[in-house]
């Protein structure tokens, strides 16, 4: 099980599939042997390049949430329901919020999970240039700051709340946004230097604080 979840990691797709099989179908697998396996099927038949199906993964973590009661499990289970839904053509997004709400329900507080499904649903709120679905995806966002708050990711979801400003083209939102992102921590030195430029930008341009501007500029 171990050597499968190892070459899945290589993205060697086709080898993983085949050691997952083995340990379905091993006498001596225990139910959490099975289960971890038929999970890796699932998650080849869902990403593996090419071929990746989301629609015919779906029905597979289906299936697998009928198997587990644990909520961490669910919790990711749940989240790559989400991701299916947000990758089938045509995307359903209102499963995709509503599988990934679910989610962050079951997921444990602060987690790398909790942390990625949280910015998987708000660039739901991206994929389509709708004024009431960028505004709805920064109220999103700004629902999720607390849960993130001083954790890895919390600087791309601020990252993403200005996006969505940017869009509905709201100045005073996005250089909140930007500040927060600055203040949260940004080891990337090119984003970095984006976000202070935009922040003197917009203090410049669109909001007229030069003082505040000179700051970013320097």
């Amino acid at each position: 099980l171990a050597e499968a979840w190892r070459e899945y990691g290589f993205q060697a797709f086709g080898q993983a599939d085949r050691l997952f099989e083995s340990v379905e179908e091993a006498e001596q697998a225990t139910v959490e042997d099975r289960f971890q396996a038929r999970l890796g099927r699932a998650l080849i038949v869902h990403n593996q390049m090419p071929g990746r199906n989301p629609e015919t993964a779906i029905s597979l973590y289906e299936q697998l949430l009928e198997q587990t009661e644990t909520d961490s499990l669910r919790a990711f289970i749940h989240a790559r329901l989400g991701d299916c839904a947000a990758e089938i053509r045509p995307p359903d997004l209102a499963v995709a919020r509503q599988q990934y709400r679910v989610a962050l329900d079951l997921a444990t507080p602060g987690s790398l999970l909790m942390q990625e499904t949280a910015l998987r649903l708000v660039t739901t709120y991206m994929q389509r240039p709708l004024r009431e679905d960028f505004l709805k995806g920064l109220e999103t966002a700004r629902s999720l700051e607390a849960d993130l708050k001083g954790t890895a990711l919390s600087s791309v979801l601020y990252g993403l709340q200005a996006e969505l400003a940017l869009f509905v083209r709201d100045p005073r939102a996005m250089v909140r946004a930007l500040e927060l992102q600055h203040e949260a921590g940004i080891h990337n030195t090119q984003i970095k230097e984006r976000v202070l430029f935009q922040l003197a930008r917009v203090y410049e341009v669109e909001l007229g604080d030069y003082e505040r501007a000179v700051r970013y500029y320097h």
